[in-house]
């Protein structure tokens, strides 16, 4: 859309850009705010070789924006794609209402688990007593999550702290 929001390369004309803003306004379309890395696509090319430009965007139409609030374009950091992963969310105050409390995740089962053979020991102790249905899988989900923490550390905190150094890499000038 503009010619800031690609580097190196040729660039577009202006008359293609407009055109394109003009759809965009003709369709009633407003373009969401966005955060993190300006471009959200590279040709992964090493030093003067490489493109980047910004091709992906979130757009919204009023209707939306009057009955969803606000939305922002939040750019992802791109693990094994050349185009970044983009996160739409909403300033709706409904969203908080629906969201677990601060703090607390949910119980993801990771697969991984089943490798380990204390894994099944964990989930045969947990559904020994019959109390309910929903005890046993809320007791179950309690004892793995702490068998995990003791097993393999805190895995999430680990992740988000390489996608945080893996972004810091991806909006860093290529190199060879």
């Amino acid at each position: 859309m503009e010619h800031h929001e690609k580097s190196r390369a040729l660039l577009r004309r202006d008359t293609l850009m407009e055109d394109f803003k003009q759809a965009i306004s003709n369709c009633g379309l407003f373009q969401f705010e966005f955060t993190g890395y300006q471009f959200t696509w590279s040709n992964r090319r090493k030093d003067a070789a490489n493109v980047q430009a910004r091709l992906d965007r979130g757009f919204g139409n009023l209707a939306l924006l009057q009955r969803w609030g606000n939305f922002t374009s939040n750019h992802l950091v791109a693990f094994s794609s050349d185009h970044h992963p983009i996160l739409i969310t909403s300033d709706n105050p409904q969203d908080a209402n629906n969201s677990l409390p601060k703090g607390r995740r949910r119980f993801q089962f990771e697969e991984a688990w089943t490798t380990e053979v204390e894994c099944s020991e964990v989930v045969c102790q947990s559904w020994q007593y019959t109390v309910s249905p929903i005890h046993n899988i809320a007791n179950c989900a309690s004892r793995l999550t702490r068998w995990s923490v003791q097993k393999f550390g805190q895995v999430p905190r680990k992740i988000k702290e390489l996608w945080v150094r893996l972004g810091n890499l991806q909006s860093e000038p290529p190199s060879s």
